[in-house]
């Protein structure tokens, strides 16, 4: 009888244990996945703001070669630039430190 139940005791050990190695497997795979959609996610924001920039500048170029009078405009649309800038640095620093966090 002893003997019997060592044996029930020890499969439902490794009963324990498969259940456990299969929950841990899910949670990395699900894991996996948001880092995926996280870095996808940095990466479409930037792109938003590359071309938010390039658009920015663009008409910044074009209203400074047509009218030089209209500064207030210029002036705005500098800052606006300068702003895009430094929200795409962010982004960048925001994207290293996702991707730090990820690796490790």
């Amino acid at each position: 009888m002893q003997r019997s139940e060592q044996w029930r005791r020890k499969f439902i050990s490794n009963e324990n244990d498969l259940r456990m190695a299969e929950i841990r497997l899910k949670l990395s795979e699900h894991t996996t996945k948001q880092k995926q959609l996280d870095l996808e996610l940095e990466c479409v924001k930037r792109q938003t703001v590359e071309h938010i920039l390039t658009t920015t500048n663009r008409s910044l170029l074009s209203l400074s070669l047509s009218s030089p009078q209209s500064s207030d405009n210029l002036t705005d649309l500098a800052y606006y630039s300068d702003f895009l800038n430094n929200r795409i640095k962010i982004l960048d620093i925001s994207s290293f430190e996702n991707q730090s966090i990820h690796n490790s």
